[in-house]
């Protein structure tokens, strides 16, 4: 069987994948090719050498203070954005980072939410 890289956008072996989780009904792999996660690893290295982890923020997407303080990356540039909680992060990556789709996000929202709730609303 063969899957295609998020990253790199090559299709590949499922051997060329590292196994994300193994459970009763087979095994889950990882949808970013071991040659592409080699280069992520590097990058956040490099990224985590040049700028010093702060013990404490408070994040700039949702202004909660938190010691759980994550490295956020432009994933096409490999450069360094700031200092994320871990929430917001992840929230980023599960939009892939991508604007139109975010504001497709806020477009549902404020479709679907009280309308007491809208004007608080950015």
């Amino acid at each position: 069987m063969n899957r295609k890289c998020k990253k790199c956008g090559k299709t590949k072996s499922l051997q060329d994948f590292p196994i994300n989780n193994t459970l009763a009904s087979g095994i889950l792999r990882k949808h970013t090719c071991n040659i592409c996660r080699r280069h992520q690893s590097k990058v956040r290295n490099k990224l985590h050498k040049e700028n010093k982890r702060p013990k404490l923020i408070i994040c700039p997407i949702c202004n909660k203070e938190t010691h759980k303080v994550v490295l956020d990356h432009n994933h096409v540039t490999d450069k360094f954005r700031g200092w994320l909680c871990n929430d917001c992060n992840n929230a980023l990556g599960k939009f892939n980072d991508d604007t139109l789709l975010l504001k497709k996000a806020i477009k549902y929202l404020k479709k679907t939410l009280t309308p007491l709730l809208i004007p608080f609303i950015i």
